[in-house]
């Protein structure tokens, strides 16, 4: 008899999730009671799947947002979903948490077997978003101190002087909130008033924009104005009433609103920096966020959260996202669907039309050409070569390597019989002196039809030699001492 079994997928984050059923092997309908279903966030759903006589059933089934797929949800076996190694899931990014469970019978019904597939976010190094910038507490403090001495922060307004403003921490269960010490002297209406103030700031209403001013040139706009400031805690404050001494709420109501009124009359901040990304940094959703860490509060931090193209992630940073090391106190993350979007655009730019390069729907680390390309001298040589479907292919390996495969068909006459020649890269990233260093081996003199066909190709492959196999890159005014892959793309290191 067949196994019927109920299918409920938890969706615990805060975006619509849909289903694609991307292998079935003996499920009655091919798996269609389950395939492009929509999971609403913060929501469930339940699904009938039934194995059909005999068979245990299975089912890949990946999980996906309305910009790249999260996970992937594996029933090995409808028919026994509690055994051991039945269900498998596997999260392709690094924010996701995935779980699952199974039993063989339900409550009102013995034979019908019941799985449970749950998705939520968990802390990461990029929550969701595109590209991150972190840095330590201490080196953000010492930008501001920086900043107050070249007089771009205010240093009086009205009749109270403004000192230094200084991260001192945070909320570990609010990352969109940062506290700051503020000294402040002088006289209010109320009182007059010496000593320091901790405020408690809301980044969400601190606006971002970045600037293109040239080529990877860009401004950061920090704009204070939107009453930033949500709390003040008086205790460091000393306070001489100038009469009736008034409740402590009260106070602190007239303080918020001078200090506030301050950084509204202020211009936004101006922060130049050097993109170091092969694109260019247009549609944007920016936001901050402080990461608190109590155990090691030197390293807590300060973020940049960058969406592109409308995306948002959300405030789940992880603790770790900066490499603790003495030669560290900034961390870059690429997003890893967005590197991979980066190389495919790259192959398929300097590549030339033709080759339709793709992610692949069931590794999100793999790239191969979608069609099969056909490349001639145009009749003087006679030569002919193609690569067929998938075979180019460019995989980010479980090691954090990049790998290049690709195999060419090819004939220098047409007098002559076809051959065949392979080319392998293995590319492997890591640091030295402060650049990122690309170690490339595999690569061999371009056969000289190849500078015909296909020049691009037999250009990389001149250029890896005449360098010994290894590119050295440098990110303008910044150290790297460590980059991190596979998943994400994070360098590590320090700005001069």
């Amino acid at each position: 008899m067949s196994s019927p079994a109920d299918v409920t997928i938890k969706n615990l984050t805060d975006k619509e999730l849909t289903t694609h059923v991307t292998r079935d092997y003996w499920v009655e309908g091919d798996g269609k009671t389950i395939n492009n279903k929509t999971i609403a966030a913060g929501a469930q759903e339940t699904f009938r799947v039934v194995a059909k006589t005999g068979h245990h059933g299975e089912l890949d089934i990946n999980l996906a947002d309305p910009s790249e797929t999260l996970g992937q949800f594996k029933i090995k076996s409808i028919k026994d979903p509690h055994n051991k190694g039945a269900l498998e899931t596997k999260p392709f990014v690094d924010y996701i948490k995935m779980t699952s469970s199974g039993e063989r019978s339900s409550p009102s019904d013995k034979d019908l077997r019941r799985i449970e597939m749950e998705m939520s976010y968990k802390p990461s190094d990029t929550s969701g978003w595109d590209i991150v910038c972190a840095s330590q507490k201490s080196f953000i403090n010492e930008k501001l101190n920086s900043l107050y001495k070249q007089d771009v922060l205010p240093h009086k307004f009205k009749e109270v002087n403004i000192g230094c403003p200084q991260i001192v921490g945070g909320n570990e269960n609010k990352q969109e909130e940062v506290k700051i010490s503020l000294p402040l002297d002088g006289k209010i209406t109320l009182a007059k008033i010496s000593g320091t103030c901790e405020f408690t700031v809301n980044l969400n209403h601190i606006n971002c924009h970045i600037t293109n001013t040239d080529d990877a040139q860009y401004t950061l706009l920090l704009d204070l104005s939107g009453n930033i400031l949500r709390e003040v805690d008086l205790s460091g404050l000393e306070v001489k009433f100038l009469g009736k001494e008034v409740p402590t709420e009260q106070l602190q109501e007239v303080i918020l609103k001078l200090v506030n009124e301050a950084f509204n009359a202020m211009e936004p901040l101006e922060v130049p920096f050097t993109s170091p990304l092969p694109f260019s940094l247009g549609d944007m959703t920016i936001r901050l966020a402080f990461v608190s860490n109590s155990d090691e509060p030197e390293r807590s931090f300060l973020a940049i959260l960058i969406g592109l193209q409308g995306n948002k992630g959300f405030y789940k940073l992880s603790k770790d996202l900066i490499c603790n090391s003495p030669q560290t106190n900034t961390a870059f993350v690429l997003a890893h669907p967005l590197f991979m979007n980066i190389c495919k655009d790259v192959l398929n730019t300097s590549l030339g039309d033709g080759f339709g390069f793709s992610i692949s729907n069931t590794n999100p680390n793999k790239i191969t050409n979608s069609k099969k390309k056909t490349l001639k001298d145009g009749g003087f040589w006679g030569i002919n070569a193609e690569i067929k479907k998938d075979d180019f292919v460019f995989e980010l390996t479980s090691e954090g390597n990049l790998k290049v495969d690709i195999k060419l068909r090819y004939q220098t006459s047409k007098l002559l019989p076809w051959s065949s020649v392979k080319i392998k890269l293995n590319i492997k990233p890591s640091t030295k002196n402060g650049q990122v260093v690309l170690d490339i081996s595999g690569a061999g003199k371009p056969p000289w039809w190849l500078w015909v066909v296909l020049p691009p190709l037999a250009l990389a492959l001149d250029l890896i030699l005449s360098k010994d196999g290894k590119i050295e890159l440098t990110i303008p005014g910044f150290y790297c001492d460590q980059i991190l892959i596979p998943g994400n793309v994070k360098i590590c290191g320090k700005w001069d």
